[in-house]
């Protein structure tokens, strides 16, 4: 009786008790029948009481039962949140390290760039200076062979007094 899921089952077996006891009491007639029935209605009380306190710890069952409830709803609902800033923390940190590849990245692609400038500017120096050697070497040529048309003529001239003739031809 001390447990509140004990007393439904007493009250059965105290109203079993009472009808019962009347019967077996050998107690005759209508004052034994009135007798059980006052028993009976006591019991009904009794039942009552019982079912009240039934309904008081079921009561308090269920109160616990909601309080518990609520105790792993909230410690759930703590494990959510701390999952979701884990996964912001590890979004953040995948994030970062995406940034750093493309900012390393970045800065080999500068000195990539850099370094194709260097060789540009390398080469349109070369260029130029091939193209200033170019033309000094065809005004070298240019200059030697009016010289050389110059020495022919000097060369020529003393023939040419010799012998006009001969240097139209060879000319």
């Amino acid at each position: 009786l001390d447990r509140p899921l004990d007393r439904p089952a007493a009250a059965e077996r105290g109203v079993a008790a009472v009808s019962g006891g009347g019967a077996d009491g050998g107690e005759g007639g209508a004052e034994g029948g009135a007798e059980a029935g006052a028993r009976l209605k006591e019991g009904d009380g009794a039942d009552d009481a019982v079912r009240a306190a039934t309904a008081t710890a079921t009561g308090s069952l269920n109160e616990a039962a909601m309080r518990l409830l609520s105790a792993v709803q909230q410690h759930g609902q703590m494990l959510v949140e701390l999952e979701s800033r884990r996964m912001q923390q590890l979004m953040c940190s995948a994030v970062d390290t995406q940034l750093k590849r493309l900012e390393l990245k970045m800065s080999h692609l500068d000195e990539l760039a850099s370094a194709m400038r260097k060789e540009r500017d390398e080469l349109e120096r070369a260029r130029h200076q091939t193209f200033a050697e170019r033309l000094a070497l065809d005004r070298r040529r240019a200059q030697p062979s009016q010289g050389a048309a110059n020495v022919a003529a000097v060369s020529y001239a003393p023939a040419a007094a010799q012998g006009a003739e001969h240097v139209a031809d060879a000319g």
